[in-house]
């Protein structure tokens, strides 16, 4: 089963993406900060990182330090359209986002191309 570790700040969407990815048969773990999401790929491996840019203390950073621990960690951003970051992430999400397009990236991160429409019809 692939790992996700999901960093966000907002309690109710944290709760929307860990239940959505666990349907889709992913082991999830969250984190609300990024000091917490360092702290946990420090002690267990990850198939991939979806980052918010505004967890409590910052995305920009953390994408930099995830990549300097764990380079082969892929790493998703989720960010408004405006925002600079100095880190990398492999991909990237635009807030609003559509869902559908959230689970493709994820799925691309982790497999490669995925069977993304089998996924969605599954939830």
């Amino acid at each position: 089963m692939k790992r996700v570790l999901l960093v966000e700040d907002e309690r109710n969407f944290l709760r929307v993406i860990a239940l959505l990815l666990t349907r889709l048969g992913r082991d999830v773990c969250t984190v609300r900060t990024g000091r917490e999401a360092v702290e946990a790929v420090k002690k267990e491996p990850f198939d991939l990182a979806i980052v918010d840019q505004q967890a409590n203390d910052g995305c920009s950073e953390l994408v930099s330090e995830l990549k300097s621990f764990f380079p082969r960690l892929p790493v998703m951003a989720l960010m408004w359209p405006a925002y600079e970051m100095t880190g990398r992430p492999d991909a990237t999400i635009t807030k609003p986002f559509n869902i559908g397009r959230m689970i493709e990236q994820t799925e691309n991160l982790l497999n490669g191309t995925g069977e993304t429409r089998r996924l969605l019809k599954a939830c």
